[in-house]
């Protein structure tokens, strides 16, 4: 077994030096290490990561910084292909075949580094949690803001549409992303020309059945509601992802700027299936695509966390009254 420093190193309130977390064909302990990356001290703790192969030890490592991606909610977590292994010949060999900048010069100290390898540790026992992990960061690289940007309390104008036409690119492919993860569980709204989600502006009773049976098995609570940001002037892309809805006005939505609403978690999941298919992919409109805002992209992701977090068994998720 081969042991590797992952310059992850947890805050010390979050950490139980004793706890060893088993994913599928690896395990994470945390010890104090001597180390040659820099910002660690040799009394703090790492994530130190133990698997048989070089390649094991990668989707490892690599799944972790996905899920503290996740777990962080906008602190994007970034990997090389390798973390870095103690075992000297093992070392040379990714330098031989990868190059120097293939595994991990850096540490990271960050908010639940612990969690995330728990997180990552259940997902490693289902290819379809892997992957949505992973596209979940893949997303988050396309596109994602740091939670702030979004708080009410900062709300300003500069997050509405731009005239940028490679940032149409990057809001639509960071949707067409994130929606991809909900598919990657299961969770997307499944309808057809011949069964379609909606007949008279209200949810046709097989779809809606359907979708509320793969939530429940998920261990969604279709009771509780999602935020749906909502910034600025309604646009027609607001309009076209949020049509037949019915919603309700958030606590700390103000004026005509921050008009924030919870919406039904599978109204949310329509609303986004939405803004993927009619807007963000295949041949692009350019009147729909140059309409996309941040704020749009971000629904996605949000709901897509959401689902996520909660299929992995993670119940952070509490509506403000």
């Amino acid at each position: 077994m081969y042991r590797f420093q992952t310059g992850f190193f947890p805050f010390s309130h979050e950490l139980d030096p004793k706890e060893i977390i088993q994913g599928k064909g690896w395990t994470v302990s945390f010890e104090e290490v001597e180390t040659s990356l820099p910002w660690s001290s040799k009394d703090s703790y790492q994530a130190v990561l133990h698997a048989r192969t070089l390649e094991t030890a990668s989707n490892a490592f690599n799944l972790i910084g996905a899920a503290i991606t996740l777990r962080n909610d906008g602190f994007l977590t970034e990997t090389p292909y390798f973390p870095l292994p103690e075992d000297e010949r093992l070392l040379e060999k990714i330098i031989q075949k990868y190059g120097h900048e293939a595994y991990t010069h850096s540490t990271c100290g960050i908010g639940f580094i612990p969690d995330g390898v728990r997180i990552a540790a259940r997902a490693s026992n289902s290819m379809d949690y892997q992957y949505a992990l992973l596209k979940y960061r893949m997303g988050c690289f396309t596109h994602s803001l740091p939670s702030v940007e979004i708080d009410p309390s900062y709300a300003t104008e500069h997050l509405g549409k731009v005239a940028f036409r490679d940032v149409h690119i990057i809001l639509a492919s960071s949707i067409v992303t994130f929606y991809s993860v909900i598919e990657q569980l299961e969770l997307e709204v499944r309808a057809s020309a011949s069964c379609p989600s909606r007949m008279n502006g209200k949810w046709n009773p097989p779809v809606f059945i359907d979708i509320t049976r793969r939530l429940r098995l998920a261990g969604i609570d279709v009771e509780q509601p999602s935020v749906w940001v909502q910034r600025g002037k309604s646009t027609t892309v607001g309009s076209v992802a949020l049509k037949n809805v019915q919603a309700t006005k958030a606590p700390w939505s103000r004026g005509l700027y921050v008009r924030d609403k919870f919406i039904d978690v599978r109204d949310a999941i329509l609303a986004a299936s939405n803004l993927r298919s009619k807007v963000s992919s295949h041949r692009l409109d350019p009147k729909k695509v140059s309409a996309l805002t941040a704020y749009d992209a971000e629904n996605v992701r949000i709901l897509a966390r959401r689902l996520l977090l909660t299929s992995l068994g993670c119940r952070i998720f509490e509506v403000a009254e």
